[in-house]
Parts: C-alpha cells; structure tokens; sequence
C-alpha cells in the first residue's frame, strides 16, 4: 500500500496502512491497545500484543524519514 505526501510515495504494509487510516478517523482522540487491536485484526486473542508495538514504531519511523513525525502521534 502507498500513501502520497506531496511529491513523495511512502510504501507501507496493510497493517502499516490501516493504522495510520485509523488514528486519522479518530484524530484528537485518545485510542486503547485494545480498540486498535481489534480494529487491525478480528480475533485479537492470537495476537501477540508487541505485535502492534512493532507496527506502530514501523509506522513512526517511516513517517519521520519524511519529516511527519508529529503528524499522527502525539
């Protein structure tokens, strides 16, 4: 999956993707693990919880590079 900012394409993963939808449906609004863990995957008794851990620092570096740090996560 692809997102645009400006002249730039930032490739992510499905999971990467859906995160970043998520918290810009929800902007201003503090989400739990448990709500974001429900919203990534169905059954979130077979997830690991560092499993979300590392897609939201992938999702954080990823948009550093390109200078949107802040942009999400606050």
């Amino acid at each position: 999956m692809k997102l645009q900012y400006k002249d730039q394409t930032i490739e992510l993963s499905k999971n990467e993707f859906r995160l970043i939808h998520i918290f810009m449906q929800n902007a201003g609004e503090i989400l739990s693990r448990e709500e974001l863990l429900e919203a990534l995957w169905d059954d979130q008794i077979f997830v690991d919880d560092n499993t979300l851990t590392v897609n939201i620092t992938r999702v954080k570096k990823k948009l550093s590079l390109y200078g949107l740090h802040n942009a999400i996560f606050r």
